[in-house]
């Protein structure tokens, strides 16, 4: 594929070729050891046809599961070493709006537009029980509690329910088998708030359920008794509040609103954190084990890695998906982040490379480039070849707007930036590598 680019110019092995080349290829695993400033992802995904769209995802706390939920009424499990291979399709009678996987790793939930919460086993690939009934619309959130033994769904019929669930082992002739899923009922129901739930989060130590709803509404609950605790608006604006998510802290939550993040206070019930980057809505929030960094994805095809305790952006933001990013995760161990997008692509991103400081030495701003700002694929600068990209990254790929290449050779290069100074190294290497 970088043949022309090598061929036009040898540095184009490195400017090129090496941030698209897969990993198994020779120019990754002979150039990469020396630009370690490269985040390393990882690709793999499912394969949708026509017009059907990823409208929910999830990761299991391992890293080993990925489940795509889609608007042609099914759920895709696939495992990270399958790369682009379908481990299964399971089907709702409705669209398919939320999935969750329990802490634990063994249960998956989806919530439809069918009004019903179903259970999966995960390692099984099968149905635990039969489709679990009693909301009257459909099925926009799911969540597992901490400990794994409750689910929480809410509805488009604007209630909250909890489901008890318990695991146990079945015995056959002495043998104990593979622990199943039993559900033991739902244990309680909210009184309708009038508004439409789009989000569930649970505290960290299971004790308190966050529920976020339409025109921006943040209602706090026992998990025991379901009993309302405090009920206000988060978002000002009247959006939905399509993520939450609990830190290490119990009196504090992040939401979603529109195109920012909004850090609340749950004591004095106000904005106390406002972190600001995305260019579009922000579908979906997770936190760092620990909950040093919270993690944003949204329709702007990016994801971001924010600071708690500031909501400043830790680092640039990370440009891979050629469309709406739909849901990010942390893995339990903090090594992975992962990312899916709305096409059924997925990413599975270096967790470490992405909050290393080599990362973070220089914040330019960047903008998109477009397909008309290419002649035969070349990323032209001053009239001249620069870069040669591929065909599927020509529409989601960054230029410094504060800094240009004004001298190139094989050996030697100079970059100048806004504010005059002058960067420039004796190999490509040590060039992209210097520290202002």
């Amino acid at each position: 594929m970088f043949r022309e680019a090598i061929e036009f110019n040898s540095a184009h092995i490195y400017i090129s070729a090496l941030p698209f080349a897969p990993k198994e290829s020779l120019v990754y695993q002979i150039f990469y050891p020396l630009f370690r400033g490269i985040v390393n992802v990882e690709t793999f995904g499912v394969d949708l046809q026509g017009d059907c769209k990823i409208t929910a995802a999830a990761v299991s706390p391992d890293g080993r599961v990925v489940v795509f939920a889609s608007n042609d009424c099914s759920v895709r499990m696939s495992k990270l070493g399958a790369r682009n291979e379908m481990d299964t399709t399971l089907d709702h009678e409705g669209e398919v709006r939320s999935v969750a996987i329990s802490p634990d790793g063994q249960l998956l939930a989806t919530g439809s537009s069918d009004h019903t919460v179903r259970t999966w086993d995960v390692d099984k690939v099968e149905l635990t029980v039969p489709a679990q009934r009693g909301h009257l619309g459909g099925i926009q959130a799911v969540a597992f509690s901490p400990d794994s033994t409750s689910l929480t769904s809410g509805s488009e019929d604007k209630t909250v329910r909890m489901w008890k669930v318990r695991i146990v082992s079945e015995t056959l002739l002495g043998w104990v088998r593979k622990p199943v899923a039993q559900f033991l009922g739902f244990v309680w129901t909210t009184e309708k708030t009038g508004l439409a739930v789009r989000s569930l989060a649970y505290s960290p130590d299971g004790s308190l359920i966050a529920a976020g709803y339409s025109a921006g509404v943040t209602q706090i609950l026992h998990a025991s008794t379901g009993l309302q605790m405090r009920l206000f608006t988060a978002d000002r604006d009247g959006n939905d509040l399509k993520s939450l998510i609990f830190p290490s802290k119990e009196q504090f939550i992040w939401v979603t609103s529109g195109q920012n993040i909004l850090g609340v206070d749950l004591v004095k019930q106000s904005v106390a954190l406002t972190a600001t980057g995305h260019t579009a809505p922000v579908n979906m929030l997770a936190y760092s084990p620990g909950g040093r960094f919270v993690v944003s994805c949204a329709d702007d095809a990016t994801i971001r890695v924010w600071d708690a305790k500031t909501a400043k952006p830790y680092g640039r933001a990370l440009r891979d998906h050629n469309g709406p990013v739909v849901s990010v995760g942390v893995s339990q161990d903090g090594r992975s982040l992962f990312s899916v997008g709305s096409d059924g692509t997925a990413r599975a991103w270096d967790f470490a490379q992405v909050t290393s400081p080599v990362n973070q030495y220089r914040q330019p701003s960047l903008a998109r480039l477009k397909s008309n700002d290419y002649e035969e694929g070349w990323l032209m600068e001053s009239r001249r070849p620069l870069i040669w990209v591929p065909p599927q990254y020509r529409g989601c790929i960054e230029i410094s707007l504060e800094s240009r290449v004004v001298a190139a050779h094989w050996k030697h290069v100079a970059v100048t930036s806004k504010d005059d100074d002058l960067y420039f190294g004796e190999n490509w290497t040590k060039c992209w590598r210097v520290d202002k």
